[in-house]
């Protein structure tokens, strides 16, 4: 299946255009990155990483789309300032300052590399393929990153690993 017969596709040229246009810090996360790295994925939502102020950046930028508003949120591993919007029948979940429990601390687990990915002529920001596969790995999703695995540039995983290159997501 081809990214354009997705029903994501065009909410995401959508929101990424907007992002672009104002030039906001953003990545898309999950199972879209995989999907624009071009892994055979079926995806149904739109997870976008990016620092608070951000968060409520797109929720005002989205105003009439918004069906949880912008709010810091804290579960049992994850916290973050949490929305959520629908665009097109498109649940669009947006992500401010994402933290993640680890030994009984907050630490970030943004991610920190960025890939450009050309949406036909929207470009859209998504983590390196290989932090994206360390971050489904950290949260359990086996199937998902070995699935993925086998599309990764050793090299690169490699130095995320190493930590030659820095990551949050481990």
């Amino acid at each position: 299946m081809q990214p354009t017969d997705q029903p994501w596709y065009v909410p995401l040229r959508t929101v990424a255009r907007q992002l672009n246009a104002y030039d906001l810090p953003y990545c898309v996360v999950g199972g879209i990155a995989l999907a624009l790295h071009g892994i055979p994925i079926q995806t149904f939502d739109i997870d976008i990483e990016t620092n608070r102020d951000g968060a409520y950046f797109i929720e005002n930028l989205f105003q009439d789309y918004v069906t949880l508003p912008v709010a810091w949120r804290s579960g049992t591993y994850y916290r973050s300032y949490l929305g959520r919007l629908n665009l097109d029948g498109v649940q669009v979940e947006i992500m401010g300052q994402i933290e993640r429990q680890e030994g009984g601390v907050w630490v970030s687990t943004a991610t920190t590399t960025v890939h450009t990915v050309m949406v036909q002529d929207v470009p859209v920001r998504v983590p390196w393929l290989e932090e994206e596969v360390l971050a489904n790995m950290r949260r359990g999703r086996l199937d998902r990153a070995s699935e993925s695995l086998k599309y990764c540039d050793p090299q690169r995983m490699l130095q995320l690993i190493r930590g030659i290159v820095h990551t949050n997501v481990v």
